[in-house]
């Protein structure tokens, strides 16, 4: 199964499976390629689509590849009786199949794998645009700043582009993916995501959401957040204190699923990242990445940045845009430095990559390489 949220490439992966099977040397015949995307208004229930799937069937370990599942109708009753008829393959395109949504039909259906894309990262976005004797590495990474890690994002494109595609994206997520399954004041979420993907990185509660939103009561708020998060328009890192893991209440970090510094999202407001802030993005959606389970960590009552966890492994790492800023020498560095463990201090400054007082430091561009 594949997920992940809008645009990020789940089709093109499918048709690049489907190309490798083909490759391998699995007959055309024995592999059903469904967009049900396509089938709008004629393949729309479990019933219509298992009479199609059993239309094209010429093996019964054939490999079925359906992208956009999520168009059929009760898919999971389709997929349920495929598979207790047939030893089929089956490889499905589901966005935000790690939503909430779906972790009970998920869970009945049993036996499954979910990878998850997401934005290109740093890494991947140099595949696109190569390194040259005319283009270093620090170009390209205000290039990637500046368009981020859409697939479909292209530098040839101009700023007004930009933002008809990211304004298109936010409106279809907001009208079609929430406003389709539950009923909402789009004005209302539109706000509450704007003053969120506006404070990018910093603390923030239920309340001051509530407030700084104009959403009329907290329970609002809380439903609203909900979906952002389940319809990754935003993640988030939830505040800890370190020392015992306890949750520090409802205090939070959010951050965007894509990192972009494009000034304007929207005709009900507009959204221009700092620097800062966009570099602290870029950091929260590589440790994701990697398979950290990543949490605003607290020390001492002090900001540390991130506290991440993967498996036995726990690591702290805080992001500064140079040596010389506050945070980089006031009391939360200084809580930071003070924390037993592997730690991590980011910069952008160059040629910054060593250890100093138990602490690694490393260039911001040689970590997203690692």
């Amino acid at each position: 199964m594949i997920s992940g949220n809008r645009y990020c490439g789940k089709s093109t992966l499918m048709s690049q499976f489907r190309d490798m099977l083909l490759n391998k040397g699995i007959p055309e015949s024995n592999i059903i390629y469904l967009d049900m995307s396509e089938s709008m208004g004629t393949i729309d229930d479990s019933f219509q689509f298992t009479g199609l799937v059993k239309s094209r069937l010429s093996s019964e370990d054939a490999f079925l590849l359906v992208d956009d599942m999520n168009f059929v109708n009760n898919w999971d009753s389709a997929i349920k009786d495929l598979r207790e008829r047939y030893r089929l393959n089956i490889y499905i395109v589901l966005p935000y199949a790690t939503s909430e949504d779906y972790r009970g039909i998920l869970d009945a259906l049993g036996n499954y794998d979910v990878t998850t894309l997401y934005t290109f990262s740093f890494k991947e976005f140099l595949e696109a645009y190569p390194i040259t004797d005319e283009h270093g590495y620090g170009e390209r990474f205000e290039q990637y700043i500046s368009i981020g890690g859409q697939p479909f994002m292209d530098m040839s494109m101009s700023q007004k582009d930009h933002f008809m595609i990211s304004e298109g994206m936010f409106n279809l997520i907001l009208n079609w993916d929430i406003g389709s399954r539950s009923r909402i004041d789009t004005v209302a979420i539109s706000r509450l995501a704007l003053y969120i993907l506006n404070n990018i990185g910093n603390v923030t509660t239920l309340s001051a959401l509530r407030q700084n939103s104009n959403v009329t009561d907290q329970r609002t708020v809380e439903k609203y957040l909900h979906y952002l998060l389940e319809y990754q328009t935003i993640m988030k890192a939830e505040a800890v204190d370190i020392t015992d893991m306890r949750r520090l209440g409802v205090k939070a970090k959010y951050y965007t699923t894509d990192v972009r510094s494009i000034k304007g999202i929207t005709p009900r407001g507009a959204f221009n990242i700092s620097r800062q802030a966009t570099i602290e993005n870029i950091v929260f959606l590589e440790l994701v990445r990697r398979g950290y389970e990543v949490y605003a960590g607290f020390y001492r009552g002090n900001d540390i940045g991130f506290m991440a966890i993967r498996g036995g492994e726990t690591i702290f790492v805080k992001s500064v845009l140079a040596l010389s800023d506050e945070r980089a020498k006031g009391k939360e560095f200084k809580a930071f430095a003070s924390v037993p463990g592997k730690k991590y201090l980011l910069t952008t400054d160059r040629g910054m990559n060593g250890f100093y007082d138990n602490i690694e430091y490393k260039n911001i561009i040689s970590f997203l390489l690692e």
